[in-house]
């Protein structure tokens, strides 16, 4: 290798360097979203924590017993948030007292079959599910 093979690398690497990074994951405010819900901000429609990175289970079930008053959410989606069964329950409980939510995504989870019982169990109690 020739000196000229060498700063062309280098200056590839460093090109490379230069380029913007791109977020990755969901760029939700998780702060800012939970105030809304919490505030019953009739701006807010929908709750997507779709692929949120190192989101917690508190934070989930936070969000979930926030629903439990809330009357504008009509979609919430935690896919792929490492939701568990102890969110499921949460999730079904709130599907029990809330009358706005009609479509909830919880796909790509580690919710076992107690969880998915108590969800549909909840449903069908709601009258206002749609999917």
């Amino acid at each position: 290798m020739y000196k000229g093979d060498q700063t062309e690398s280098n200056e590839f690497i460093q090109d490379r360097r230069k380029i913007p990074d791109n977020p990755i994951g969901n760029p939700i405010v998780i702060d800012t979203t939970l105030e809304q819900l919490l505030n019953n901000d009739p701006t807010l429609i929908e709750v997507n924590l779709n692929n949120k990175e190192d989101i917690s289970q508190d934070i989930l079930l936070r969000f979930t017993e926030a629903l439990c008053t809330n009357t504008y959410v009509q979609f919430f989606s935690l896919a792929n948030t490492h939701a568990d069964d102890k969110v499921a329950f949460a999730i079904a409980k709130m599907l029990q007292e809330n009358s706005s939510v009609k479509n909830l995504n919880i796909e790509s989870n580690f919710v076992s079959g107690q969880g998915i019982l108590a969800m549909m169990g909840a449903l069908r109690q709601n009258q206002t599910w749609l999917s």
